[in-house]
């Protein structure tokens, strides 16, 4: 008798296209992107079936040699298993102890809402003491997968009738019990819940997109793990009285395999659709001009210390829960005088669009720094600025088009500055380009109606709009590859106050209009005399970077806004190759080269890791087959050397709202606006601003008219602009 087989029902299945699959399980995930794999798992979903019947009913579509190719591939990857096999999950020595003392008795009835039925679960529960009725408000839903969207009504009807109740995961590897939703009290909804889980989980998203799903998933369960599962649950509820208010707030986690006990803190989002209140920005109450006394000036500006700021929202971060998985030094090699910190894949770029996960999967968030302090409180700070930046449900201030908004809109390519000429080649620029910051957007319509997000001139004091499609990453559009703008996080920050944010997103506005016009003009600027600069941590880094036969030096690339910006460079020694370059600015000269050293120390470990194979094809291109000598701007200019502490005013502000008072001095003077938008989000707390400053350059390749053209000659860099044809032919791709 021939093998039979099923489809694992531990994985959802859901079909996004004819040939794309996901199939998604509570430890992993696969993409299919064949439709074979489709059509197999759509055929069998719900039978069990031998070789020869997928032959005999696909032989008509596919080859026959094709359909056992992906039948091996589906066999391999788990996601088609054998009935003749034993399927258990091996249970850890340790889980008998986790779930030991359990209580006699629990006294407080309480109804059981399975949402998919199991004839196990029920008997199981009266066996281990639990008193089932009907008549009570407190219920257990018995869930296989805590996204399950039928929870969606069932956490809107508990809200309604104000009645307590408690998810519960009995089945799979991992068992997950709470958190315990007590509406009215101040707590979180399965709604806030269910925010932050599919954060963690960026296939979801696909999922709720999905043309079908083929399949529910259904975890492997035995005896034997729902028992435990069940005295673990009665452990639990042994705790809790829901009479003087006590509840569970987490998930507790109690992994089978590994004998593993956790609990994953939940929190309430006050912003939430389901229990919540809108959230409205309101510029008038704004804390700026706050008198914040700088106390902390290493890597910046700072009114707390790292230390400090890392204590107040570490909290943050949480595989299942947070809005940060994990905070990892990302280098293996011996870089003891480097300190970087990775939270992990960008959260600012999920998408219910395949090409544009494939990109955001890639993209992570990071904090560097002269410490390990340093580094965990910028990398934690960056996972805060990218989650914030995401469209988070905010109501438009305006639905009007530009025309109808007159003066009081900016046009979104003022900020943008794409050229005619990347408008009218969009479409093969876009085909050519393996990173989301190289895609030219469409041109934008001034008749169209769109939303309109509001954003305040700190300058002119004054309310603007800007097209909410522009101001937010991932922005509610229906085809995401016809946007008028593409997620930038240029500008935006966070901080421990909105002065400090401001601050922090304000600099690096000057910093990469710095970097553009340099770098798109190629050209030469001096060299910053390191040696005398009376700074041992760059010392400590000089020696450094020379023990791994790297040179090291900075330039200055300073503009007509007369805040010092720099740029770090370093290449291979033996071949001239491996090129890496990072950007500072600040108002402290000193700071502002620091950061420039310090952004080069993030890129670094790729190179002494030997991590190429890991980087989109631009960027492994540039750092494996260009030279030095090819690149004649990226050297110091044949000037002496110049000490920067001696080349621009030591005049050092006090506190955090004169630094920013300083910076908005500057753009006036320039006759350059700069506005914010408010991004801080009401469950995170941490202040986020985007600063947009139109007319300023990004570094990205956006050669539109305006000050890419107008400065190297104002400035006496060139003789005469260069033509949009005559840039630099290399973008800048780190």
């Amino acid at each position: 008798m021939p093998n039979l087989y099923k489809i694992n029902t531990s994985y959802l299945y859901a079909k996004l296209t004819s040939n794309k699959l996901i199939a998604l399980s509570e430890s992993d995930s696969f993409l299919l992107e064949r439709e074979i794999f489709c059509d197999i798992l759509t055929e069998f979903a719900n039978v069990s079936f031998n070789i020869e019947e997928i032959v005999s009913r696909l032989s008509n579509i596919h080859p026959p040699a094709l359909i056992l190719r992906a039948f091996n591939k589906l066999v391999s990857s788990s996601l088609v298993i054998s009935l003749n096999r034993e399927h258990n999950i091996p249970i850890h020595t340790d889980i008998t102890f986790l779930v030991n003392h359990t209580p006699t008795s629990l006294k407080d009835k309480v109804k059981l809402i399975e949402l998919e039925k199991n004839c196990t679960i029920h008997p199981l529960l009266i066996q281990h003491g639990f008193k089932l009725s009907n008549n009570t408000d407190f219920s257990i839903v018995v869930v296989n997968d805590y996204l399950d969207p039928k929870l969606v009504q069932i956490n809107q009807t508990q809200l309604k009738n104000q009645s307590p109740w408690l998810l519960f995961k009995p089945f799979g590897n991992q068992v997950r019990i709470g958190p315990l939703f007590v509406p009215g009290n101040n707590t979180l909804c399965w709604q806030c819940l269910a925010y932050r889980l599919k954060m963690h989980q960026p296939f979801a998203y696909l999922v709720d997109n999905a043309s079908k799903v083929i399949k529910r998933a259904k975890p492997l369960a035995t005896e034997e793990s729902l028992t435990i599962a069940v005295r673990q649950l009665k452990k639990v509820l042994a705790e809790i009285d829901l009479k003087d208010g006590s509840h569970l707030s987490s998930i507790l986690c109690l992994n089978l395999v590994e004998g593993k006990l956790e609990s994953h803190n939940a929190y309430k989002r006050p912003q939430c659709p389901e229990c919540g209140m809108p959230y409205k920005i309101d510029y008038s109450n704004l804390q700026i001009n706050n008198e914040s006394t700088i106390s902390d000036c290493s890597g910046g500006y700072r009114s707390t210390s790292p230390e400090l700021t890392y204590n107040k929202y570490q909290y943050l971060i949480d595989p299942i829960t947070g809005i940060i998985p994990a905070l990892r030094h990302y280098s293996n090699a011996n870089t003891a005088p480097l300190f970087n910190y990775s939270s992990g894949r960008n959260l600012a770029l999920q998408s219910k669009n395949l090409f544009w996960l494939n990109n955001h999967l890639r993209s992570c968030s990071g904090g560097k720094g002269k410490s390990t302090q340093q580094a965990k409180a910028g990398a934690l700070c960056e996972a805060i600025e990218r989650y914030s930046m995401m469209y988070h449900e905010q109501q438009p201030c305006k639905v009007a088009s530009l025309v109808e908004l007159g003066n009081i809109a900016i046009h979104p390519n003022s900020c943008m500055n794409f050229s005619e000429q990347q408008f009218a080649n969009r479409e093969s620029i876009n085909q050519q380009c393996s990173s989301f910051y190289s895609l030219v957007p469409i041109k934008f319509d001034s008749h169209q109606q769109l939303d309109w997000a509001s954003v305040y001139s700190l300058i002119n004091k004054e309310i603007k709009y800007l097209p909410s499609a522009y101001c937010y990453a991932q922005y509610p559009h229906e085809d995401e590859s016809a946007l008028i703008a593409y997620p930038d996080s240029n500008g935006c920050a966070a901080g421990n106050t909105y002065a400090e944010a401001i601050l922090q997103g304000s600099l690096e506005l000057i910093e990469r209009d710095a970097a553009a016009i340099w770098w798109y003009n190629k050209i030469l600027r001096p060299e910053v005399d390191l040696h005398n600069i009376g700074n041992d941590y760059i010392a400590t880094l000089l020696d450094f970077y020379r023990s791994k036969e790297r040179s090291l030096f900075v330039l200055d690339i300073t503009t007509d806004l007369g805040i010092p910006a720099f740029v770090a460079v370093s290449y291979n020694l033996s071949n001239n190759k491996e090129i890496i370059y990072g950007f500072g600015c600040h108002l402290n000269t000193l700071i502002a080269v620091e950061r420039s050293i310090i952004e080069l120390n993030q890129l670094l470990p790729i190179l002494l890791d030997k991590k190429l194979d890991q980087l989109d094809h631009q960027l492994n291109d540039w750092l494996t087959l260009q030279s030095i000598d090819d690149h004649p701007y990226l050297l110091p200019s044949n000037s002496n050397k110049i000490n920067p502490l001696n080349h621009y005013p030591d005049d050092h502000p006090t506190t955090i709202s004169s630094a920013v008072n300083k910076i908005t001095d500057h753009f006036a003077k320039a006759e350059i606006d700069l506005f914010m938008l408010d991004l801080t989000q009401p469950d995170i707390g941490m202040p986020v601003v985007k600063t947009i400053a139109p007319g300023l350059r990004h570094f990205w390749r956006r050669t539109g008219p305006g000050r890419l053209y107008t400065v190297p000659v104002k400035m006496g860099w060139l003789d005469s602009a260069y033509n949009e044809d005559e840039l630099n032919p290399y973008s800048i791709v780190i």
